[in-house]
């Protein structure tokens, strides 16, 4: 009957009561709990189509945010994820995106006991394991070489670290993508996602829209199955490439859309000025709330392979000056 009404007269010009326990109408209600009772059904009824209207003091989790290390202490005046979020991770093809981002997802995970599935578009997946294992021995210290040892390290790996993977037969589309981690986030709580790289992932583009509108859309979603699952979405990206390939990239340079550096909580930059050296400059562009989320920052890094980290890199005043004025 209450579809019926609605179909006649419009969802929107409909609203519905919340009847209190064991009444099913306002008869009932009158009964039960009096006139009062009655007045609160009419004032308090919300409408059948939701026009998205929440009282300020109803917002669920008011309290100040929940922040989370990556793991990467030195980084911590920078980053400071909450949950959700959206963490965008750039560079130049070779700078090391992947290295950075395998190993904040990873530090996530074993900070907070928090679990991730990574979407590993390029190169073999069989180097995501060598480097969860390496990750594990980096942080332990403890000796691989013991059977004993690599059944306890396996064991946190099977459940802290997976892939986002479709069957053979089946395309890696962003349709696919954003199904399969909804699934993995409510079927085996998985709350962090990484997608390495964008570029990998098949996106079907209406032919009615630009690439800066649908980015935009596709952000958007990401934005929103986060939310709907408290999730730490990561996605590195290509930037496009510089004239000058020893500046430090702007994040505008972010291939397809400024929207990934607007619509990003957290946006970082990996920049590598000389390929030969083990010399990375961590930029963190972007911090939506620096009261909590940590303050945009310039940090120098070198990577380690086995056990697989990366440490902060004193340079040279010098040296940050020259970067900065390629930057600039």
């Amino acid at each position: 009957m209450r579809q019926a009404i609605a179909e006649i007269i419009s969802e929107e010009f409909c609203w519905l009561p919340a009847y209190p326990d064991g009444c099913k109408d306002a008869n009932e209600v009158l009964k039960a709990h009096g006139e009062q009772a009655v007045r609160d059904l009419v004032e308090k009824a919300e409408p059948m189509r939701s026009d998205g209207f929440v009282p300020i003091t109803k917002i669920e989790n008011a309290a100040r945010p929940r922040t989370f290390t990556t793991g990467l202490r030195f980084l911590d005046e920078h980053i400071l994820c909450t949950r959700p979020e959206f963490f965008v991770i750039g560079g130049t093809a070779g700078a090391g995106k992947s290295t950075v981002a395998q190993r904040i997802a990873f530090g996530l995970a074993w900070e907070h006991g928090m679990r991730v599935s990574i979407f590993n578009g390029e190169g073999h997946e069989s180097i995501v394991l060598t480097r969860a294992r390496r990750f594990w021995k980096a942080m332990t210290g403890m000796d691989t070489a013991n059977p004993a040892v690599q059944a306890e390290r396996d064991s946190w790996l099977d459940k802290h670290v997976a892939l986002v993977k479709p069957p053979q037969d089946q395309m890696p589309t962003f349709e696919w993508l954003l199904w399969a981690m909804e699934r993995q986030a409510i079927d085996r709580k998985r709350q962090i996602f990484l997608l390495d790289p964008w570029n990998e992932i098949i996106h079907e583009r209406p032919k009615h829209s630009s690439l800066t509108e649908y980015t935009g859309e596709c952000i958007v979603r990401m934005k929103r199955l986060a939310d709907r699952h408290k999730l730490i979405l990561m996605v590195a990206h290509h930037v496009r490439k510089p004239e000058n390939p020893k500046a430090l990239p702007n994040p505008y340079d972010i291939a397809d859309s400024a929207h990934w550096y607007n619509k990003a909580d957290h946006v970082l930059i990996v920049h590598r000025p000389d390929e030969g050296a083990n010399k990375t400059q961590l930029y963190i562009a972007k911090s939506k709330d620096h009261e909590i989320m940590g303050r945009p920052g310039r940090v120098w890094a070198r990577m380690e392979a086995d056990p697989f980290d990366i440490h902060r890199l004193e340079i040279a005043k010098e040296g940050e000056r020259e970067a900065e004025c390629a930057h600039v």
